[in-house]
């Protein structure tokens, strides 16, 4: 076992021993921060203990019930999305950025004399 599948591992108890704590108080858990298709195996895992509810993306959220039937097109789906929504608010505040640059030249001229 490597480096990398020690981690892992550590990492899986961890998890486990927090989610089996939030199960006997009856609260809902769920995964996330940077899911990709590397992560399925893991959520998998969990899953198959009943500790995790959900597992989301930064803007998609799953039901940890979703990973049984296509969760490789399913979770490409939520990061395609993301990425969309990501270049978009781009696109949107990059307009903002420059409309205010004029702006800001403007009044810096205004100023300046």
């Amino acid at each position: 076992m490597n480096l990398y599948h020690l981690i892992i591992l550590k990492i899986l108890i961890f998890s486990i021993n927090i989610e089996t704590v939030t199960a006997i108080k009856n609260l809902g858990c769920g995964l996330g921060g940077a899911i990709s298709i590397d992560s399925l195996e893991f959520i998998k895992r969990l899953l198959d203990k009943k500790l995790i509810d959900k597992y989301e993306t930064r803007k998609v959220v799953y039901q940890a019930s979703a990973i049984s039937s296509n969760p490789i097109s399913g979770l490409k789906k939520g990061l395609e999305f993301e990425l969309l929504w990501l270049k978009s608010k781009q696109r949107y505040y990059s307009r903002i950025k420059q409309e205010d640059q004029q702006r800001i030249d403007m009044l810096e001229r205004r100023f300046s004399k």
